[in-house]
């Protein structure tokens, strides 16, 4: 009897493993250290937006699920050409100004860590 119970109850973990393996494997996520004297305002892109950081450390991480936009007019040989939608980053500068930067373009699976003065000298 234990035997037919353990087969029984490995088809549901297996389905459930490969469940949770796929959908983080399609998501990014981003370390993100604010080593600015900026307020992070908001993160965004066309298919997501987080905002309330006032509580969060100078360090943190972040995830989502990059989007892809397919040209389905052209194909190489690779297949179909497509771009990734940008995500962006609005800091509040010491007047309360909001200035908005994009981030650099992340693929499904990436984990990367990024700076922020980085990315506002261009790097």
């Amino acid at each position: 009897m234990i035997p037919i119970v353990i087969v029984g109850l490995t088809v549901p973990v297996i389905d459930l493993y490969g469940t949770l393996h796929t959908s983080l494997s399609d998501k990014t996520f981003v370390r993100i250290i604010n080593d600015t004297d900026k307020q992070i305002n908001r993160i965004w892109s066309d298919n997501f937006e987080m905002t309330y950081f006032e509580n969060k450390q100078n360090d943190f991480v972040i995830s989502f699920y990059p989007v892809y936009t397919y040209d389905w007019t052209t194909e190489n040989s690779l297949g179909f050409n497509y771009y990734i939608n940008t995500v962006n980053i609005d800091l509040k500068q010491k007047n309360d100004s909001i200035v908005t930067y994009n981030l650099p373009e992340f693929s499904k699976g990436d984990c990367e860590t990024i700076k922020l003065t980085e990315i506002i000298n261009g790097k």
